[in-house]
């Protein structure tokens, strides 16, 4: 279920939607149902098309989203075509301001597949997310908002993206990380996470709220782990499914129980009688050679 959350690009999908509903709420403008579907199936469109263009590349850097989009390819395609479909719907209900900002977005999110192994990679996705979670809702409303109020809004936003994005560089080995290496790529996304606490803290008092944003992002940093599963625990499942359990066959013959009702092996003995565990060889002892007597000395 998380894997096709993740994989299928709908968490990425609802992350843009719940980060525009953000928006509308701390500037005060009205969330309407066109708006949010729009940027839910346009996010969908860019990110699925990034996904089913790109699984030869990707195989190397996530090989378990390569193998699910392969697995589910027609039914990917077919989502991603009723998902423009629905955008297509929504224009004339959002009005033909929010085009521009979401042009804006799609065409570095439509050529990420050859731009994605630049350095400056982590500032044009952040632009682009910008313009859908934030310049989309205020040019789709009519009544607009403060020029003040959508700066500290994009700024607390773009510092907590910035931060995501840089850490997807470090799982991916693309972007900031493939330059500079993956523990200071790391470091470089925690110091932005908590720039943007301070700057959400520093913001009007009714935008001070928007701190829970890169304080997530913040506490995420801490135990990350550059792996397509975070947790530990789903992690060792799947490994234990496939049979590529990491741990020798001693050990895990050691840690076996017998079952109920069945015969316990008494204690394994060596040759002299000696106890010893069971799957371990007897220690062999060095044997010392007495002197030779009359060494050094002439026999006669």
């Amino acid at each position: 279920m998380l894997d096709a959350l993740a994989f299928s690009s709908l968490w990425v999908a609802i992350a843009a939607l719940l980060l525009a509903l953000v928006t509308t709420t701390a500037l005060a403008l009205p969330a309407e149902a066109p708006l949010l579907v729009f940027v839910f199936a346009g996010t969908l469109v860019v990110y699925g098309c990034d996904r089913l263009r790109d699984v030869a590349r990707d195989r190397a850097t996530t090989p378990r989203r390569a193998a699910f989009v392969t697995r589910h390819w027609t039914p990917l395609l077919a989502g991603m075509v009723v998902a423009a479909l629905a955008a297509a719907v929504c224009v004339p209900a959002i009005g033909t301001a929010a085009v521009l900002p979401a042009a804006v977005a799609a065409v570095p999110g439509l050529l990420h597949r050859r731009l994605k192994h630049l350095a400056w990679k982590p500032l044009y996705v952040t632009a682009a997310w910008l313009a859908v979670t934030v310049a989309l809702p205020v040019a789709a409303s009519a009544r607009g908002a403060a020029a003040g109020r959508v700066a500290w809004v994009g700024a607390v936003q773009g510092l907590t993206l910035l931060a995501n994005v840089l850490a997807s560089g470090v799982r991916d080995r693309e972007g900031l990380a493939a330059r500079i290496g993956a523990r200071r790529a790391l470091g470089v996304a925690r110091a932005v996470a908590a720039a943007g606490v301070v700057a959400a803290l520093a913001a009007p008092a009714p935008l001070a709220a928007l701190a829970c944003l890169p304080l997530a992002t913040a506490t995420v940093l801490v135990r990350f782990r550059a792996d397509e599963r975070w947790h530990r625990r789903r992690r060792r499942r799947a490994r234990r499914r496939s049979g590529g359990d990491a741990r020798p066959a001693r050990r895990r013959a050691l840690r076996r129980r017998p079952a109920r009702g069945a015969a316990t092996p008494g204690p394994v003995r060596d040759a002299a009688g000696r106890r010893r565990r069971a799957g371990r060889a007897p220690r062999r002892r060095a044997s010392v050679r007495p002197p030779r007597r009359g060494r050094g000395r002439r026999s006669r």
